[in-house]
């Protein structure tokens, strides 16, 4: 997304090791998802996934029920090592 230019900044992520993981509770998993009318989700969530949605235009036509998928069946491993399946 940097290289086409989709925000006028670039994307700056720090990626580190994690000292501890603490896995949430069930009632937190896939918030959005069971959650999409509670106020916060539709007038915050709800937007920002549109326009997040939009700027990919075609290049996730098709592919984004495969990749939330994938990124489902993979989970952290609670020693903070690495992912897992």
């Amino acid at each position: 997304m940097t290289a086409e230019k989709a925000f006028a900044d670039p994307i700056v992520t720090e990626v580190t090791k994690l000292d501890q993981f603490y896995p949430a509770e069930s009632y937190h998993q896939d918030y959005y998802r069971r959650n999409s009318a509670q106020p916060y989700c539709a007038f915050v969530i709800s937007p920002k996934l549109a326009k997040f949605r939009k700027s990919l235009g075609q290049r996730a036509a098709g592919r984004g029920k495969r990749s939330v998928a994938r990124v489902r069946a993979c989970r952290y491993e609670a020693d903070g090592s690495g992912f897992s399946r």
